[in-house]
């Protein structure tokens, strides 16, 4: 799971999404507003890391700039993991133009509470086991 936390302006246009790419060619998340949360499935127990993030326009524009990143996760059979980092996606305005960003940081102890006792009350998730 990865936590989100996202503040789409109204007055703002949508220019793309961001996406987190796994090591080792695994494929890819997109991350997108209005979610709390993201569900990373198909990988094989053991450690695993994100280690790119790039903007996708919505148009044909093409890519923004490939960043090298590293958030590294361990899976374990039968457990559901939680991303130790919250992802902001906000908009921006600067000099009368509109900007997409992202931060990170550390997912507070609360938050993953907050979000593990949310999964359990969905029938879809209840039945996980959480690390």
């Amino acid at each position: 799971m990865i936590a989100l936390e996202s503040e789409k302006n109204a007055a703002a246009p949508e220019f793309g999404r961001y996406k987190l790419f796994l090591e080792k060619g695994q494929g890819s998340v997109t991350l997108e507003y209005g979610r709390d949360w993201i569900v990373v499935s198909g990988l094989e127990p053991g450690i695993h890391a994100f280690d790119r993030l790039q903007f996708v326009y919505k148009s044909a524009a093409g890519y923004g700039r490939m960043r090298e990143v590293t958030f590294r996760f361990e899976l374990e059979p039968g457990k559901a993991t939680i991303l130790g980092t919250k992802f902001r996606l906000f908009h921006q305005k600067s000099g009368g133009t509109w900007y997409q960003r992202i931060r990170w940081r550390i997912l507070r102890v609360s938050e993953r509470r907050a979000l593990i006792d949310e999964l359990e009350k969905d029938p879809n998730f209840g039945r996980w086991r959480f690390d």
